[in-house]
């Protein structure tokens, strides 16, 4: 059997190229997820299984739900925990009593009965969407087709080219050596005696009728629920049969208990098939403010429900992953991040966050600094422009004075004004759009604010219907927002603006300020300091300012840059999108000089991306950038430049293994950061949740990088065996495939010892051509080196 992987264990890995070393720096804190707080988005429970005296519930966006029944309690799993992604969608139970957990993009975890990660069956670019298993094999089907794992590996895959119905797999049920996939426009059966993939509609309603739901395989017979009906497949004949007596409407899930058939209808109506019946029964149901999406026949003999437990006061319900038995007064439930894809967010200034969220059910979440989380989306507050709406929040910012503002796409921005107490019904809220002539953009994309209280909105001219006027609105009196004298208005008409879509504002002085946009590349703006009033004001954009534009900096493209940052010596970051950072001086009237630029190599400090996305200074003048791969911090000091990464597991396999630290961040894409200086903590918020780093936890680095050697690299499959010299002392050395599955370990060895690794796997098979990831570890640090076999 194969060593079973623990990628919580192993967080921290430094990938490099064969020929380069890095330092483990701070490793030994970041393999600790205290270092770490993670907020996921919870989508409501979409599918659930029982494992042992749990039931295993899947939240897509929320990773996953241990549920004891005995305690009614839910226990959240997360990539904090070792999954490969959060975004979960379905279970499988072998017969050792290991549990396979499907998710999107992020391939398929193998769970121990200790709940440790055995090991992750590597899909990359998929979104696996079911998964079942059958003696030693698990079945699996994707957006792009099906496959199945034998011995813990990948086997075969199943397209539509090899007879497949359809390669939209949405459902997979297996059991005495058949495998039977659900798509779209019907169902596939593969035996594993006969090798032979075989369509399986007769029977079924004609298309578009055909859609699967969900197929359950059992003693009694397959089941499969379609668009309409539920059929029972006839061994004897070969086709679908009709079994829906009693079915009151279409079935969106299917489950057993003991030799009973549940089945959960789309309109949360639930019915029972008892053993012998061929006439289903309808179950008591309480839907009171509860979406069902999932039945599952629980390890206590009772009928468990998952879904949404919803709060009607609150916008969009503010749904919270849940289950549910008869009985039971109130649901199980709990509550995540406040819609999807975190975009907007600023730090609360007592250590917590207010975190916007996009583009789907966007809403504001207070993420206290005791954990609690509170949902700022009441119907019943506002006008109409921001709470009144459901859609994306694309920036929050937190002002000097307390306020909160909000951006809206589309429909302006609100000051919000928490009450003490953190209750949302006693906030005050102020709407502004552009018809109130204040406000002149219902599009902002930045919320900035300088040393001297002035808020600057950046508005988004990129879509001309949710855009009156274009340029940034400066709120000069905060105190004062409804008085039009206490706003500026700087346009591109009007002034050297350059770009309709404001990306980026950061302020060195009381009267320079750096402009990154679209198209319009980094300007510096010095004005002087808005005296005066009404046409003098303006004249500040005009008469009395200076602009100065980069587009090229050292060979890097600003065009369209995506971000900048000041420090507080006086030196410019900006981001670009596609050709990574840039650092430099500016000297006013001359060129920029100290230039240092920071991009993705394949040697040397290097980003995991040139596509840069965000960027924030901490209080000790590192710089973190988000990347489409991921994180990563820049360090500078007198005679060194290091570039640190964090990703999650799954980006790893897919970066050319270069320069990265594995870490628990809620998926890899992230789009924007936020800083607290007070708390020294950083946020990153990704596509499905957000992550905060305490900076202040990271280790140091150790006084000497880890020196050592693999030879020969490359293995060419001769008698000599791997040898891992030139380090000092005794170490662990672990090797790994590309997939995380351990392939030996060496614990204490020294740097005479001579021969390591045969190339055999501990199955006592010789391991294939390919990559391999040697990593040393020695005193709570490690590195890691790159060994390629040649075979």
């Amino acid at each position: 059997m194969l060593q079973r992987f623990d990628v919580g264990a192993i967080l921290g890995w430094i990938a490099c190229t064969s020929l380069l070393l890095f330092s483990g720096a701070a490793m030994a804190d970041l393999r600790d997820p205290a270092a770490w707080n993670v907020l996921i988005t919870q989508e409501g429970i979409g599918d659930s299984a029982v494992w042992g005296d749990l039931i295993a519930a899947a939240d897509d966006g929320g990773g996953l739900f241990f549920f004891d029944p005995g305690a009614l309690s839910l226990e959240s799993v997360t990539t904090r925990e070792g999954l490969t992604s959060n975004r979960v969608s379905g279970f499988a139970v072998d017969d050792g009593g290991d549990l396979w957990i499907a998710t999107r993009g992020g391939g398929i975890v193998r769970m121990a009965p200790d709940r440790s990660v055995r090991s992750v069956v590597q899909l990359v670019d998929l979104d696996v969407t079911a998964v079942s298993a059958d003696g030693q094999f698990v079945y699996y089907g994707t957006s792009d087709g099906a496959g199945f794992i034998s011995s813990g590996s990948p086997a075969a895959t199943f397209t539509e080219e090899d007879g497949l119905v359809d390669d939209n797999v949405v459902a997979v049920a297996a059991r005495d050596g058949v495998a039977w996939f659900g798509t779209p426009v019907g169902v596939s059966s593969f035996s594993r005696a006969g090798n032979v993939l075989v369509t399986r509609n007769d029977g079924l309603a004609a298309a578009p009728d055909r859609q699967v739901r969900d197929i359950l395989a059992t003693a009694r017979g397959v089941f499969v629920a379609t668009a309409t009906d539920v059929y029972l497949f006839d061994d004897n004949t070969e086709t679908w049969i009709l079994a829906a007596a009693g079915l009151a409407e279409p079935v969106l899930s299917l489950s057993e208990l003991g030799n009973d058939i549940l089945a959960l209808g789309e309109g949360s109506r639930a019915f029972r098939l008892p053993d012998g019946a061929t006439t289903w029964t309808t179950l008591a149901l309480d839907t009171t403010n509860r979406d069902f999406q999932t039945v599952v026949g629980g390890p206590d003999g009772q009928v468990w429900y998952g879904g949404s437990l919803l709060n009607p006061q609150a916008m969009r319900n503010d749904p919270r992953a849940m289950l549910w038995r008869e009985g039971l007064a109130e649901p199980v439930a709990a509550r995540g991040l406040f819609g999807d894809g975190p975009r907007g967010v600023a730090p609360d200034g007592e250590g917590g966050f207010w975190i916007g969220t996009f583009p789907i059910r966007g809403g504001l979440t207070h993420w206290r600094s005791d954990g609690e989380l509170v949902a700022y989306n009441l119907q019943d507050e506002g006008d109409g422009i921001g709470w009144g709406s459901s859609g994306p929040k694309i920036a929050v910012l937190r002002a000097s004075n307390g306020d909160v503002w909000v951006s809206d796409l589309g429909n302006g921005v609100t000051r919000m004004r928490p009450h003490p107490s953190d209750d949302p019904a006693l906030a005050e809220y102020l709407d502004f759009d552009a018809a109130q002539g204040l406000l002149r953009a219902n599009s902002v994309l930045r919320m900035s604010e300088d040393s001297n209280g002035r808020i600057w909105f950046a508005n988004n001219g990129g879509g001309a219907d949710l855009v009156i006027d274009k340029g940034i609105d400066i709120l000069l009196d905060q105190d004062n927002p409804l008085d039009a004298n206490s706003w500026l208005k700087m346009t591109t008409g009007n002034s050297m603006l350059a770009s309709d879509e404001i990306k980026g504002i950061d302020f060195q002085g009381d009267t320079v300020v750096w402009i990154s946009g679209t198209g319009g590349g980094v300007q510096r703006f010095l004005h002087d300091g808005f005296q005066g009033t009404g046409s003098q004001r303006e004249s500040s954009f005009q008469v009395g300012a200076r602009w100065d534009t980069l587009t090229d900096v050292g060979g890097t493209n600003l065009t369209d840059p995506r971000g900048v940052a000041v420090t507080n010596t006086g030196l410019i970051w900006a981001a670009s999108n596609g050709s990574g950072l840039v650092r430099f001086r500016y000297n006013v009237g001359g060129t920029p000089d100290q230039i240092l630029r920071v991009r993705e190599t394949s040697f040397g400090p290097s980003l995991l991306s040139g596509q840069v996305r965000d960027l924030v200074l901490d209080s000790s003048n590192d710089l973190w950038a988000v990347t489409d791969a991921g994180l990563n911090r820049v360090v500078e000091d007198a005679v060194d430049l290091r570039v640190d990464s964090w990703t999650d597991f799954v980006a790893f396999e897919s970066r050319n293994l270069n320069f990265e630290f594995i870490s628990p961040m809620p998926g890899s894409n992230a789009q924007t950061l936020a800083y607290d200086p007070a708390s020294n903590r950083l946020v990153v918020a990704t596509q499905t949740g957000a992550a905060v780093l305490s900076i202040g936890a990271l280790a140091p680095a150790p006084a000497e990088a880890l020196e050592f050697s693999l030879y020969p690299n490359p293995y060419r499959g001769d008698s000599t065996r791997l040898r891992v010299t030139g380090f000092t002392g005794l170490a662990d050395v672990e090797i790994y495939n590309l997939s995380g599955v351990l392939m030996v370990s060496r614990p204490m060895v020294r740097p005479d010892e001579g021969s390591i690794w045969d190339t055999r796997t501990l199955n006592d098979e010789l391991a294939a051509s390919g990559l391999y990831l040697v990593r040393l570890i020695q005193n709570g640090f490690s590195a890691t080196r790159v060994l390629a076999i040649e075979r």
